[in-house]
């Protein structure tokens, strides 16, 4: 998704995230709580010229049937340059044998 996302590769995006999925960013120095639809993320990627990139920072995977889920520290950069860091939580369903994304909560910590 990382990648998918950094190089704004639309179609690839739409494949991994779940139609009708949402992500939920928690912003530890306001206390700001955001929530925002996949389809809305997606659809903001080709209209900025900001390039993104995250990386997980030692991500723990949890699988079980058809369920599954990623906890992870992470860092986040904009433009090559360091944003914040933060915990991240994706959850997954598998659809059709192919693992989706079907929400996604973070904390956003700019102090570190």
């Amino acid at each position: 998704m990382f990648d998918a996302m950094h190089h704004k590769d639309i179609p690839r995006l739409k494949e991994i995230l779940i139609e009708n999925g949402q992500y939920h960013a928690i912003n530890l120095n306001s206390g700001k709580i955001t929530c925002k639809s996949f389809n809305d993320f997606i659809e903001s990627l080709p209209k900025s010229n900001t390039q993104y990139s995250e990386l997980l920072l030692n991500p723990t995977v949890k699988l079980e049937g058809k369920i599954a889920m990623i906890w992870s520290k992470y860092e986040f950069k904009i433009d090559g340059k360091h944003s914040h860091f933060g915990t991240e939580l994706f959850s997954f369903i598998k659809v059709n044998e192919k693992w989706k994304i079907n929400s996604s909560t973070y904390t956003v910590d700019i102090n570190k």
